[in-house]
């Protein structure tokens, strides 16, 4: 199984995954319906990948002109793996991982543009997630949170000070999409 990269400089590249992988990667239809909601906003964003599996949503960033992407993910050998996509992307400069819990890692972060968060669907960290990102100077002024979650769970017009500004369904997934209008810090 694979992962394909669907815009920028390193459009079409393939993020390999071992087949027995539980990962479960948002699907190129999904991921591409994001990042033309996103459009420029991604371009010399700071991003924040959480829940990072493949990386596929910090690599796209990257691929279509963002900065930099820190990744947290709490498996070690996917970290492993998100590390070699960087070097053999060519954007190991440009890319932390960590490995841990993204509800607790989220705590020690700066600021950043853009966040996605993705964690698997029988993992609901949705609230305290939310309420922390939009609470603790995480998220920048005019900042975006893309929030992938399963149909069936129900996310707030607003956490803090993020809000919601879209939410699109695709068959079992959802994206919710957030941004802060406030300064925060």
């Amino acid at each position: 199984m694979s992962v394909r990269l669907t815009g920028g400089e390193k459009k079409g590249f393939r993020l390999s995954i071992d087949k027995k992988s539980s990962i479960r990667p948002t699907s190129e239809k999904v991921r591409s319906a994001v990042f033309s909601v996103l459009g420029s906003s991604v371009i010399d964003a700071k991003v924040l990948d959480l829940y990072a599996g493949t990386g596929a949503f910090g690599f796209e960033s990257l691929s279509r002109g963002a900065k930099l992407v820190d990744f947290v993910e709490l498996d070690g050998a996917k970290c492993f793996q998100i590390r070699n996509f960087a070097e053999k992307l060519g954007f190991k400069e440009v890319t932390k991982v960590y490995r841990g819990k993204a509800e607790k890692r989220i705590k020690n972060f700066d600021q950043y543009q853009l966040i996605f968060a993705d964690p698997p669907y029988d993992h609901n960290p949705w609230g305290q997630l939310m309420l922390t990102i939009g609470s603790n100077c995480i998220v920048k002024k005019d900042g975006i949170v893309v929030a992938e979650h399963s149909k069936m769970t129900t996310m707030l017009d607003q956490y803090g000070i993020l809000k919601k500004k879209i939410s699109k369904k695709y068959g079992d997934t959802m994206i919710s999409i957030y941004q802060t209008g406030l300064e925060l810090c």
